[in-house]
């Protein structure tokens, strides 16, 4: 790829360092951010940028800077990061409180809105299928302006499914005596749209 996407991926990379920085202080002073920040952070955080990117390279297709820069498609990239990153802190929620970290969406909410834990999981539920639904509808435009995008936007519909399959099999989430519970379980079937 080009010096423009070369650039775009060290500025994600930079972003991401950043961002953890910005958890660090944090954990630092137990601060439990708001829900939008914390959307904001955690796609640089969960480096899903840095995935996107590497979606160009793979295809063997550059994305065009002024394709890049289009409002919808950008809308659709938002939705695939939030998706991918969002079906995550659905998974780690156990792990993670377990080990005091409130860096996740699911707890940010929780405590933001006020809400029990199964209320908030449930809201992060509904907030993942309504971003698949999101990103539907901008794909479908972004593809009717930029055609050629299309190999792109499949390569994002596959790090939201493959992310979704991994996240429920992978034994990362696992404590060493039990099986985390994990999202409730109509979620596979509300979030499994997204191969289609």
């Amino acid at each position: 790829c080009g010096p423009a996407w070369r650039r775009r991926f060290v500025e994600h990379i930079a972003e991401g360092g950043m961002a953890a920085f910005w958890e660090a202080a944090n954990r630092t002073a137990g601060v439990v951010p708001d829900e939008e920040a914390y959307i904001a952070k955690r796609r640089h955080t969960g480096a899903i940028y840095v995935c996107m990117d590497l979606i160009e390279p793979i295809a063997h297709q550059e994305i065009p800077p002024e394709a890049y820069a289009d409002p919808g498609y950008q809308d659709a990239l938002r939705s695939a990061c939030d998706v991918v990153c969002w079906v995550n802190d659905l998974y780690s929620l156990d792990k993670e409180l377990s080990l005091g970290e409130w860096h996740n969406l699911v707890a940010v909410v929780e405590h933001g809105r006020g809400l029990t834990r199964e209320q908030a999981v449930r809201h992060v539920v509904s907030a993942v299928a309504a971003e698949v639904g999101l990103f539907r509808e901008r794909e479908a435009r972004t593809l009717a302006a930029y055609p050629g995008l299309a190999g792109n936007l499949a390569g994002m519909r596959s790090w939201m499914r493959g992310n979704l399959d991994w996240s429920a099999r992978t034994k990362r989430y696992r404590g060493p005596e039990r099986v985390l519970s994990g999202p409730p379980a109509d979620y596979l079937d509300t979030v499994a749209e997204v191969s289609e």
